[in-house]
């Protein structure tokens, strides 16, 4: 899949799309990580063919790849599902660089901004852009 450029423009103009993608990810990731018998209900259900709590985790693991494969599709990298870290990547003078920042998490502003970086690297931005890895 070749690689989606963001302007902060349109990084912006996403995060509405993103910020309940982002928040299901998260509840979703919560709920599979709380049932502590994922595994023995895992085991129990690959024998009997399934049953309601083997069905239930079925579902929230879908949802999860569904919500994380439209993340790649659109060219963004999930960092950390639990505060919303994502990387939008663009271009800074030919270079390619990456935007991240938690947009979707409760304590942020919930947009996306991108500022030069100073000679040390850093910046007093949540969005940095930063060479890509």
């Amino acid at each position: 899949m070749p690689e989606k450029f963001y302007s902060v423009e349109e990084a912006n103009a996403l995060v509405p799309t993103l910020k309940p993608l982002l928040e299901r990810i998260r509840a979703t990731q919560e709920a599979l990580a709380k049932d502590k018998t994922v595994a023995a209900v895992r085991e129990k259900a690959s024998h009997n063919g399934g049953g309601l709590p083997g069905r239930h985790l079925s579902e929230l693991q879908r949802t999860l790849e569904r919500d994380a494969r439209q993340l790649q599709e659109w060219g963004i990298v999930l960092r950390d599902p639990s505060i919303g870290l994502i990387d939008f990547l663009h271009q800074r003078e030919g270079e390619t660089v990456v935007s991240a920042g938690s947009s979707a998490s409760p304590e942020s502003n919930g947009g996306t901004r991108s500022t030069p970086a100073s000679p040390g690297g850093s910046t007093s931005s949540c969005f940095r852009g930063r060479p890509r890895e």
